[in-house]
């Protein structure tokens, strides 16, 4: 099981944005790779295979492959 993705965002109340002459204003934080749950806690990743071989296991060192890198970024978007 994976959480791959998770997008939130909110925009600033319009109230809040004319004391400092901003039109448009919001925040956001973006997620990558957040989670992975596998019932073998050995394999990295539960989506690479060698051909003919079980699941997690890839070209890598020793011959497994590591997961994606977690990403998380915090944003902000402002139109004047």
């Amino acid at each position: 099981m994976k959480l791959r993705s998770v997008n939130l965002s909110y925009t600033l109340p319009q109230e809040w944005l004319k004391h400092v002459k901003i039109s448009n204003a919001s925040i956001f934080v973006q997620g990558q790779n957040l989670y992975t749950w596998a019932k073998n806690k050995y394999t990295l990743d539960t989506e690479t295979t060698i051909q003919g071989g079980p699941p997690g296991l890839g070209t890598g060192t020793l011959g497994q492959v590591l997961p994606p890198l977690r990403t998380i970024v915090f944003g902000v978007n402002c139109s004047f």
